[in-house]
């Protein structure tokens, strides 16, 4: 297990798990209905994702999606688990903080693992169930990432966030 030199606190654990079961869920569907309207289409949701490192809070990422954060997801046969990139030397990441990011293209990555949980997905909306309230968040695909957006009735658990991710095409080193 990897040591995180920056402690968290309750809250942050919290969303960071709730995160994680948000973009599991979403990997645990192989397709949207071929009557949705879309520009791009969604790619195969099963496997890795990580989300874009240079997103902001309601804001795409600047950079395509060119470099992840060092935070994940993966879904095989329908469980989550949550995946952390523990080796990486990237220091071009977001307020230049060291190891934190890695650039999407990164032929292999080694990680921590935790399972999760699941989720739901209902047409274009994925929801989330924690704490006796289910969220419900659009699904946009897009060109380079899959934007992940709250719905307008939040549960007193969900912050007014975006989420970015995109699927990672690497090999993972398993800790």
């Amino acid at each position: 297990m990897h040591d995180n030199p920056h402690p968290t606190s309750l809250a942050v654990s919290i969303h960071r798990l709730l995160l994680v079961r948000l973009f599991l869920v979403i990997l645990t569907v192989t397709s949207i209905p071929a009557n949705a309207k879309e520009v791009t289409p969604l790619p195969p949701l099963e496997g890795v994702w990580f989300t874009c490192e240079f997103a902001t809070r309601q804001g795409p990422p600047d950079d395509g999606c060119i470099m992840f954060d060092d935070e994940g997801f993966a879904v095989e046969d329908g469980n989550i688990t949550y995946l952390r990139n523990i080796a990486s030397e990237e220091t071009a990441c977001r307020g230049n903080k060291a190891g934190q990011c890695f650039a999407a293209d990164k032929p292999s990555i080694t990680i921590s693992e935790r399972k999760i949980g699941a989720a739901r997905i209902e047409g274009r909306q994925l929801l989330v169930s924690y704490l006796g309230c289910i969220q419900k968040f659009d699904l946009l695909p897009q060109a380079d990432y899959v934007s992940v957006i709250p719905a307008k009735d939040k549960c007193v658990w969900t912050r007014n966030r975006h989420f970015y991710v995109a699927p990672y095409k690497g090999k993972l080193n398993r800790q």
